[in-house]
């Protein structure tokens, strides 16, 4: 009975010993992972306003050669989480964002999108209620955003490429007032820029796999005007 309790009391230590180590380092990580984001977003707001005001430009130019003001017109910093794999298993987690401006005006038509913003040649695509129209402006000079016709008028589910912008909770809005397109057909142009991309690591409170050490994204601040 008596080295029946010692090996108890050895293996109770044991217990004791690895959940204060797995719940010493999981605090560890995320505690690293919050100052990472600290500084990440500090990096983001160092450099904003060098390259705000020129996405700022360039949406205002845009809208200039339409001669038609846009019902919709935003520019955000849009992130989103990925992971890197080895097989099947995640082995890390990395912060992409990117700077993007979003422009939209409704048409009657796919005709009446095409005679507002010209576009390049280039190979078109139609998915789920979207059609590439190509790039916007001269492509001999610089390449514009993406130009895509939107018709969500019979479609009951929300088009594939506006889906893509992501919900609001992956975005921050630097400049206009980010509102959903509602149900119809339009013209969207969407510019964006490389801002994050960083490697962010794990935690391991499931033991075996590496979680998200991030609780949110790393949003920085838009400079004052």
């Amino acid at each position: 009975m008596r080295l029946l309790s010692i090996f108890l009391k050895v293996l109770g230590g044991l217990v004791s010993f690895l959940l204060l180590f797995y719940v010493a380092v999981n605090l560890a990580a995320v505690a690293e992972a919050a100052v990472q984001r600290h500084r990440v977003s500090e990096d983001v707001t160092a450099v904003l306003p060098r390259i705000l005001p020129s996405a700022e430009e360039s949406q205002a130019e845009l809208v200039d050669s339409v001669a038609r003001e846009p019902e919709r017109r935003w520019i955000e910093q849009a992130c989103r989480f990925e992971t890197g794999e080895s097989g099947w298993i995640v082995i890390d987690h990395r912060e992409v964002c990117v700077l993007r401006s979003v422009t939209a005006w409704r048409v009657a038509s796919e005709g009446e999108a095409r005679r507002l913003v010209p576009t390049g040649d280039r190979d078109e695509w139609a998915y789920q209620g979207c059609r590439s129209l190509g790039v916007a402006g001269d492509p001999g000079v610089v390449a514009g955003p993406e130009a895509t016709y939107v018709d969500w008028v019979a479609a009951a589910d929300e088009p594939w490429c506006l889906r893509e912008l992501g919900p609001a909770d992956d975005a921050r809005t630097l400049a206009g007032e980010r509102v959903a397109l509602e149900q119809g057909r339009w013209l969207v142009l969407v510019a964006e820029q490389p801002l994050v991309d960083e490697s962010i690591g794990c935690a391991h409170w499931s033991v075996l796999f590496c979680d998200n050490p991030w609780t949110g994204h790393a949003f920085g601040e838009a400079p004052e005007s």
